[in-house]
């Protein structure tokens, strides 16, 4: 026995096949079914942008409103950040989580909720970009969405995403309280372990639903029925990006182009649950994925890709033959300017060969000595992380402790 997924797949707003496979808990052998609740992951980001279209509709907020507006906790970064830039993750708010993860308590290590989330964004003292110059995701924008949500309706995220949400589109299963759910799991060394988010912080996820009910809810929005008047066209608005480029991200949907076709997509990844949810204009085509295991990410091509692949003709046009590999025999340690991120990289006559996007220079690697180490010997406190990391270095030992 072993974890599994749901898959359902309608075409023109009609079901035609949904099934479940493998089990949702595995210490008590009960099976997933089509109606066992799992947990979507970032497929959840499109239903609170969609509340936070709604409460636009309503004359409660406007998309160009500074988020400070509502979110007066915030530092002032010298740029107004937009809620639309929050929407599209082009607001450069880092990521809470991410920040988390370097005092050494990550997410699911810790009963995170809304409540942290805000405190540690709070803390930034810096943005990642300037807003609109990039798009770099960031789960805090939908965490903020969330509390932004309960501060102007007085209701809580759950509450309103069912009233205006879940029950006009016919979403039967999905909620908040669950006595049916799927167990995630993750495999080590070929043995099953329990990985759930053990969090309560949403809006960026959180989300417990069926494959089925996501059917529902693209049949819903796409046909036009969210809002009054319809509020697709905003939900698959994209914006440029401030050097005119145009962006691929809307209201909490990617609008894109997938094997030569449009597509209007979002995966989800929540510790061990996988979700995906695909829509094919073109094609009438949606499909619905869940899972409670991440055991699919090791597979040869993900789960949801070969399935799209599967269902879906690639009208692209046949790549053309890959050129021959070039041995390149040396490599060096390259910083590339914008992040301080460094990699080694291959070099071709003294520049890094076929390197990531970036502007990378060569830097000498550094030189271990106790001497050097004994330079970095100390206590370093970071506000941002709300984290002290106390070095020491006895002879040619050096040890790390996080408080």
């Amino acid at each position: 026995t072993m974890p599994g997924c749901q898959l359902a797949i309608s075409r023109n707003g009609i079901t035609i096949f949904s099934k479940a496979y493998g089990m949702a808990d595995l210490e008590h052998a009960v099976p997933l079914t089509t109606t066992s609740i799992t947990e979507a992951g970032s497929v959840s980001k499109q239903f609170t942008a969609a509340a936070i279209l709604l409460l636009e509709q309503q004359g409660k907020l406007s998309l160009d409103d500074d988020v400070h507006k509502y979110i007066p906790e915030l530092p002032d970064y010298g740029f107004t950040i937009t809620l639309r830039n929050m929407m599209q993750h082009t607001s450069g708010l880092k990521d809470w989580g991410s920040v988390a993860a370097i005092t050494g308590w990550p997410r699911s290590s810790k009963t995170y909720n809304n409540t942290d989330a805000l405190q540690i964004i709070s803390r930034q003292k810096t943005l990642n970009h300037p807003p609109g110059e990039e798009y770099l995701y960031s789960n805090s924008n939908y965490n903020l969405f969330a509390i932004i949500v309960e501060r102007l309706s007085g209701k809580s995220l759950a509450d309103f995403s069912r009233e205006y949400l879940f029950i006009p589109a016919g979403m039967t299963h999905t909620r908040k309280v669950v006595p049916n759910r799927a167990i995630a799991y993750s495999m080590v060394n070929f043995n099953y372990r329990t990985d759930m988010p053990n969090e309560n912080v949403y809006g960026n996820g959180g989300l417990l639903t069926t494959a089925e009910d996501l059917l529902a809810w693209n049949n819903f929005y796409l046909s036009g029925k969210l809002g009054q008047p319809s509020l697709l066209a905003r939900q698959l608005a994209t914006s440029k990006f401030n050097n005119g480029n145009m962006g691929h991200y809307g209201a909490g949907l990617r609008v894109d182009s997938m094997l030569g076709r449009k597509i209007i997509t979002h995966s989800g990844a929540t510790a061990s649950y996988r979700a995906n949810l695909d829509y094919f204009p073109d094609l009438g085509l949606s499909i619905a994925w869940l899972s409670n295991t991440s055991q699919f990410d090791i597979d040869a091509k993900p789960a949801a890709a070969s399935i799209r692949n599967l269902l879906v003709k690639n009208l692209a046009r046949p790549e053309k033959p890959a050129p021959p590999k070039q041995v390149i025999p040396d490599s060096a340690l390259f910083r590339d300017a914008k992040d301080g991120d460094v990699k080694m990289l291959p070099v071709k006559n003294g520049q890094p060969f076929n390197p990531p996007a970036g502007n990378w220079s060569q830097v000498a690697a550094a030189t271990i000595t106790p001497a050097y180490l004994q330079e970095l010997t100390g206590s370093f406190y970071s506000y941002d992380a709300d984290l002290t990391i106390i070095c020491k270095c006895l002879n040619d030992t050096y040890a790390i402790t996080i408080l």
